[in-house]
């Protein structure tokens, strides 16, 4: 007569598992949330990342490297050699889990959001005096290459005793750098 073989030891043998683990875990429900849930949520959490990961955004991809990737560790026989540190991690999650919800408690979830805000806040005012501060600098390096032409800086250049003096070349210039200073005078003091 010919051995009659159940539907959960086939499906015990195509996932790889033990006796010796199947004998931990006494009845049906225990062996189906302990042996089958449980370790193959974690497996889609670590799919998911890992899919994710090499494929990026293209959904396409995501999902044929997650079938790829479950269907090898089925099928290598890794899937029950594997479930005592997927159910290692599931309780490690639920004892984070368990953690986080006492903090928030304490913590209240809007406050995160609140400081997020403030931080961005303080990085956009971070930012503005940086740009205040190259504006100051652009300023005062101008105003040394005017100074260093004989050029008051304060003082519109073409009514300026020496202005006379100078080549029509080095009058353009110094015209250009005198609208650039004021440019970053005006742009400095707009940002406050």
């Amino acid at each position: 007569m010919a051995d009659v073989i159940s539907i959960p030891q086939i499906v015990w043998k195509i996932l790889g598992i033990s006796s010796q683990l199947l004998s931990q875990y006494r009845t049906p429900q225990d062996q189906l949330l302990w042996l089958i849930f449980i370790p193959n949520l974690i497996v889609i959490f670590f799919i998911y990342w890992f899919s994710t990961s090499i494929s990026g955004t293209h959904s396409g991809f995501r999902n044929l490297f997650a079938i790829a990737t479950y269907l090898t560790i089925v099928l290598t026989g890794w899937y029950g050699r594997l479930v005592p540190i997927f159910l290692l991690w599931w309780w490690v999650v639920l004892g984070v889990e368990l953690v986080l919800f006492i903090f928030s408690g304490f913590f209240k979830p809007g406050g995160a959001r609140e400081i997020k805000t403030a931080g961005v806040g303080l990085g956009m005012l971070g930012q503005k005096a940086m740009e205040m501060r190259e504006y100051q600098n652009k300023v005062k390096d101008l105003e040394k290459t005017l100074k260093s032409f004989g050029i008051d800086p304060n003082r519109d250049p073409t009514k300026q005793p020496n202005w006379n003096s100078l080549e029509e070349k080095g009058k353009q210039e110094i015209i250009i750098m005198y609208r650039q200073m004021q440019e970053a005078r005006r742009k400095s003091k707009e940002l406050i």
